[in-house]
Protein backbone atom coordinates (compact mmCIF):
# COMPACT_ATOMS: atom_id res chain seq x y z
CA UNK A 1 0.00 0.00 0.00
CA UNK A 2 2.91 2.29 0.02
CA UNK A 3 2.43 5.25 -1.98
CA UNK A 4 -0.94 4.95 -2.69
CA UNK A 5 -3.48 7.64 -2.69
CA UNK A 6 -6.92 7.52 -3.71
CA UNK A 7 -10.18 9.73 -3.47
CA UNK A 8 -13.37 7.75 -3.84
CA UNK A 9 -17.33 8.57 -1.93
CA UNK A 10 -16.05 11.95 -0.31
CA UNK A 11 -13.07 10.00 1.80
CA UNK A 12 -9.58 10.62 0.93
CA UNK A 13 -7.02 6.84 1.39
CA UNK A 14 -3.26 7.91 2.10
CA UNK A 15 -1.92 4.68 2.31
CA UNK A 16 -3.33 3.48 5.77
CA UNK A 17 -4.87 6.67 6.31
CA UNK A 18 -8.58 7.52 5.69
CA UNK A 19 -9.71 10.80 5.84
CA UNK A 20 -12.83 12.76 4.90
CA UNK A 21 -12.32 14.86 1.77
CA UNK A 22 -13.94 18.19 3.14
CA UNK A 23 -11.12 17.96 5.83
CA UNK A 24 -8.87 17.43 2.98
CA UNK A 25 -9.54 20.43 1.32
CA UNK A 26 -9.26 22.51 4.53
CA UNK A 27 -5.30 21.46 4.62
CA UNK A 28 -5.16 21.17 1.03
CA UNK A 29 -7.44 24.59 -0.93
CA UNK A 30 -5.80 23.99 -4.44
CA UNK A 31 -6.86 20.49 -4.28
CA UNK A 32 -9.26 20.03 -7.23
CA UNK A 33 -11.71 16.78 -6.33
CA UNK A 34 -13.35 15.25 -9.42
CA UNK A 35 -16.63 15.66 -9.73
CA UNK A 36 -18.33 12.64 -9.35
CA UNK A 37 -15.46 10.68 -10.11
CA UNK A 38 -12.64 8.55 -8.66
CA UNK A 39 -9.03 9.02 -8.43
CA UNK A 40 -6.18 6.65 -7.50
CA UNK A 41 -2.54 7.35 -7.72
CA UNK A 42 -0.03 4.69 -7.05
CA UNK A 43 3.21 5.55 -6.71
CA UNK A 44 5.87 4.69 -10.11
CA UNK A 45 2.11 3.81 -12.26
CA UNK A 46 0.55 7.56 -12.26
CA UNK A 47 -2.55 8.81 -11.39
CA UNK A 48 -6.49 6.96 -12.75
CA UNK A 49 -8.83 8.87 -13.20
CA UNK A 50 -12.40 7.36 -13.31
CA UNK A 51 -15.65 9.40 -13.72
CA UNK A 52 -19.30 7.77 -14.34
CA UNK A 53 -17.47 3.97 -15.51
CA UNK A 54 -14.52 5.87 -17.77
CA UNK A 55 -10.90 5.41 -17.02
CA UNK A 56 -8.49 7.83 -18.23
CA UNK A 57 -5.10 9.01 -17.35
CA UNK A 58 -4.77 11.78 -15.19
CA UNK A 59 -1.26 12.83 -14.89
CA UNK A 60 -1.59 16.38 -16.09
CA UNK A 61 -4.68 17.58 -13.80
CA UNK A 62 -3.16 15.48 -10.74
CA UNK A 63 0.96 15.51 -11.50
CA UNK A 64 2.75 12.93 -9.71
CA UNK A 65 4.68 15.61 -7.65
CA UNK A 66 2.00 16.52 -6.24
CA UNK A 67 0.36 13.40 -5.21
CA UNK A 68 3.61 12.38 -3.74
CA UNK A 69 3.23 15.77 -1.47
CA UNK A 70 -0.07 14.46 -0.39
CA UNK A 71 1.32 11.38 0.52
CA UNK A 72 4.73 12.86 2.08
CA UNK A 73 1.74 14.98 4.62
CA UNK A 74 0.30 12.09 5.61
CA UNK A 75 1.08 12.30 9.49
CA UNK A 76 0.17 16.42 9.59
CA UNK A 77 -3.31 15.53 7.79
CA UNK A 78 -3.80 12.89 10.85
CA UNK A 79 -2.35 15.23 13.21
CA UNK A 80 -4.76 17.84 12.11
CA UNK A 81 -7.60 14.70 11.77
CA UNK A 82 -7.24 14.13 15.71
CA UNK A 83 -6.85 17.79 16.86
CA UNK A 84 -10.56 18.62 14.64
CA UNK A 85 -12.20 15.05 16.32
CA UNK A 86 -10.56 16.35 19.70
CA UNK A 87 -12.00 20.43 19.24
CA UNK A 88 -15.73 18.45 18.12
CA UNK A 89 -16.39 16.27 21.06
CA UNK A 90 -15.35 17.84 24.87
CA UNK A 91 -14.64 15.33 26.77
CA UNK A 92 -16.51 14.88 30.23
CA UNK A 93 -13.87 16.14 32.28
CA UNK A 94 -14.31 19.70 30.21
CA UNK A 95 -18.24 19.41 30.20
CA UNK A 96 -18.38 18.96 34.42
CA UNK A 97 -15.39 21.88 33.95
CA UNK A 98 -17.93 24.29 32.07
CA UNK A 99 -21.45 23.32 34.31
CA UNK A 100 -19.32 24.15 37.54
CA UNK A 101 -18.39 27.61 35.40
CA UNK A 102 -22.20 28.83 35.37
CA UNK A 103 -23.60 31.21 37.81
CA UNK A 104 -25.45 29.79 40.72
CA UNK A 105 -28.50 30.88 41.99
CA UNK A 106 -26.29 31.97 45.11
CA UNK A 107 -24.92 35.26 43.29
CA UNK A 108 -27.68 37.46 43.19
CA UNK A 109 -28.07 37.45 46.68
CA UNK A 110 -24.40 38.05 47.18
CA UNK A 111 -25.04 41.16 45.02
CA UNK A 112 -27.66 42.28 47.24
CA UNK A 113 -25.61 42.37 50.47
CA UNK A 114 -22.93 44.43 48.89
CA UNK A 115 -26.12 46.98 47.98
CA UNK A 116 -26.66 46.58 51.98
CA UNK A 117 -23.09 47.53 53.16
CA UNK A 118 -23.00 50.32 50.40
CA UNK A 119 -26.30 51.89 51.74
CA UNK A 120 -25.26 51.69 55.19
CA UNK A 121 -21.63 53.40 54.57
CA UNK A 122 -23.64 55.90 53.19
CA UNK A 123 -25.88 56.39 55.86
CA UNK A 124 -22.96 56.32 58.54
CA UNK A 125 -21.55 59.97 57.43
CA UNK A 126 -24.91 61.67 57.33
CA UNK A 127 -25.42 60.07 60.81
CA UNK A 128 -22.13 61.97 61.81
CA UNK A 129 -23.10 64.69 60.25
CA UNK A 130 -26.01 65.16 62.31
CA UNK A 131 -24.46 64.51 65.71
CA UNK A 132 -21.57 67.24 64.64
CA UNK A 133 -24.36 69.81 63.83
CA UNK A 134 -25.50 68.95 67.49
CA UNK A 135 -22.26 69.83 68.93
Amino acid sequence: MKGLFSLQNDTVQIEEFSYPLEEFLRDEPDFKAPKNGELTYHRGQGSTLIIEGKQSEADKDYPSEDMELYIGRKSMYRSAHKARRGAVKPSKAKRSARKAAKPSANKPAAVKKEEKSQTTQISKPVTEEKNNADH
